[in-house]
């Protein structure tokens, strides 16, 4: 762990340029949660925080997708996920086992346009769950990253270095939030903490959302809570 860390470090020198001890920190976080800062399992990414009078750069280990596939594993899941091209065959289907997916890519042809991104985990039992996001869910997660470029306000990070890779994590997310997760040990809380790691590095409060279909008036309105949920 110490080695690829090092190696993290040197081929990435802008972080030690960043708040010493939110890299400390960092690495500290990444030897926790089990996952080597190598790029594939997770990364050391710099952000920059608004500390009252200006802005400066902190870093913080963000899990990536073989991180979250190697929790998913952990915990009885098997999971994994795919970018899908406009080329490319698709179809999602529900039955009584759970949902599935048949997913036929051209891989030495030309797939066309990126559209999204898909994910699937089976628990032990064999069930299935599929969970899908488009270019506009995609890019409304991405628009919420605050690893961005303090003067332009493009992404910088992970999200400009491996775009399909972070929307691959990001559906990931989500399925891991839809699954029941069962496990006698640590690995569900492990699992848990894995998909809350980078929270801090997202406003989602702040990034454009899409307009929520207003309540009808000619019966019962729901909750406020569950509004705001359906807007989400």
């Amino acid at each position: 762990f110490t080695r690829t860390a090092l190696t993290a470090i040197q081929m990435n020198p802008k972080v030690t340029s960043a708040d010493r001890q939110s890299l400390y920190n960092s690495v500290i976080r990444a030897a926790q949660d089990g996952l080597m800062p190598d790029g594939r399992e997770g990364v050391l990414v710099i952000y920059s925080e608004w500390n009252g009078s200006g802005y400066s750069d902190k870093v913080q280990f963000q899990p990536m997708v073989g991180g979250v596939i190697k929790r998913f594993g952990d915990a009885g899941i098997l999971a994994y996920a795919e970018s899908v091209y406009s080329k490319d065959v698709i179809r999602i289907w529900n039955d009584d086992t759970g949902q599935h997916v048949t997913h036929e890519p051209d891989v030495f042809g030309d797939r066309g346009d990126f559209i999204g991104v898909y994910a699937v985990g089976r628990t032990r039992d064999g069930r299935t769950y599929v969970q899908s996001m488009n270019v506009a869910e995609i890019d409304r997660v991405k628009a919420a990253s605050k690893s961005k470029d303090k003067k332009t306000g493009e992404p910088k990070g992970p999200w400009k270095d491996w775009p399909d890779r972070m929307a691959q994590k990001s559906v990931l997310h989500r399925l891991g939030r839809r699954m029941p997760i069962q496990s006698n040990d640590n690995a569900a809380e492990l699992l848990a903490s894995t998909l809350d790691a980078d929270r801090e590095l997202y406003d989602f409060d702040g990034a454009p959302t899409v307009a929520a279909t207003p309540a009808p008036t000619d019966g019962p309105r729901r909750p406020r809570a569950l509004q705001a949920v359906s807007a989400a």
